[in-house]
């Protein structure tokens, strides 16, 4: 009996093996012609990226080399920030911002992120192409795109105020400071003898009052 169960178990094992796997179908958007265009704002969906494949043409984002793809695409009516995100709970997925045609592609300045969310610096009249790339077919699945418009860049900091100096102001009336300690030592010193041996004496401070002859 346990001979038996041991040839009824491999020969499951041949048939799983032998047995061609499912055929996904490329979703929406799955090749840069076809990408999803994205018409009103603030827009948000969930893109599965099952059965997303890889065009000769596709860029690789910072390096990121992935076995599939799925573009989104917006056109900015004028000029503005916008704010995109692209989160998966498992293992995250790339992505990118392009801008330019295909073959000729320009990735924004440092638009690939893992998992999080970007700001476009919009210019009126420019197609912003949103990428998603997912590191192999084990991996794809659901994930929650959103595109909004954004009114501050996260990463510009708030101005600061500026310093008030306080500033001491003399009245013309006001006494003026007594000398200081080092001054008055200096005017209590006699001055050193000169060549001949005999000391210089210090003038006599003036006096403000007139001497009667």
């Amino acid at each position: 009996m346990f001979r038996r169960a041991s040839l009824t178990a491999v020969a499951l094992a041949v048939v799983v093996a032998l047995t061609p796997a499912v055929a996904h179908a490329a979703p929406a958007g799955d090749d840069f012609d076809s990408a999803t265009e994205i018409t009103t704002l603030p827009f948000s969906t969930t893109i599965d990226t099952t059965g997303s494949t890889k065009a000769a043409d596709d860029p690789n984002p910072c390096y990121f080399w992935g076995e599939g793809s799925v573009w989104q695409r917006y056109t900015a009516p004028s000029d503005g920030l916008l704010r995109v995100t692209a989160r998966k709970g498992s293992w995250g997925t790339m992505l990118a911002v392009y801008t330019g045609p295909r073959g000729a592609l320009g990735l924004e300045p440092n638009a690939c992120v893992q998992d999080g969310n970007y700001t476009v610096h919009a210019k009126a009249g420019t197609t912003y192409y949103f990428m998603l790339i997912e590191y192999n077919e084990q991996y794809g699945g659901p994930l929650s795109f959103t595109l909004r418009q954004a009114t501050r860049s996260p990463t510009t900091p708030w101005p600061r105020r500026p310093r008030r100096r306080c500033r001491a102001t003399i009245s013309p009336t006001s006494p003026s400071p007594p000398p200081s300690r080092a001054r008055r030592r200096r005017a209590a010193t006699p001055r050193r003898p000169d060549r001949s041996g005999t000391a210089t004496p210090r003038p006599a401070p003036s006096s403000s009052r007139s001497t009667a002859t």
